[in-house]
């Protein structure tokens, strides 16, 4: 849904339902999330933190609590969920699937300020050439290519 433009106040909801989800079941094994109480984050900040990373979640699902309240959606939080949800599903299965790889590479292509210095770094500024993260139907033929390669449609 997010390769295809699609409504993306869904797309959200779905990314962090999704990332919620795994979170809690990260949890139970003693996992860390990347953004909800992250321990990058000072423990006295965290509270905080997690309250904008999940205002707008909060808002969407609990808009009858104050029907007449105006909230200022930013759909830049959403690709962050998603990143988040995908390393999640990685340590919590040990395994990757198509869409997460393309969405990961695209995250690392969108944002490779975030990214540590070293050879993850070098083979993706390697791999990157002239690609473009914002052409998004690359990213959608890559992961058809990635599941043709598997054998899982």
């Amino acid at each position: 849904m997010f390769f295809e433009r699609r409504d993306s106040i869904a797309v959200h909801t779905l990314a962090a339902a999704s990332q919620g989800i795994l979170l809690d079941l990260a949890k139970t094994k003693d996992m860390k999330s990347l953004l909800i109480d992250s321990e990058m984050i000072r423990p006295e900040k965290r509270e905080e933190v997690n309250r904008k990373f999940r205002k707008a979640q909060n808002f969407l699902k609990h808009a009858d609590h104050d029907p007449e309240s105006i909230f200022k959606y930013y759909p830049e939080i959403t690709p962050f969920f998603l990143f988040d949800a995908c390393l999640l599903y990685e340590k919590l299965t040990n395994r990757k699937f198509p869409e997460a790889i393309g969405f990961c590479g695209w995250f690392y292509m969108r944002y490779p300020d975030l990214l540590m210095e070293g050879e993850v770094k070098n083979k993706l500024n390697e791999l990157q050439g002239n690609a473009d993260p914002d052409d998004f139907e690359l990213f959608l033929y890559a992961i058809d290519q990635l599941h043709q390669n598997t054998g899982k449609e």
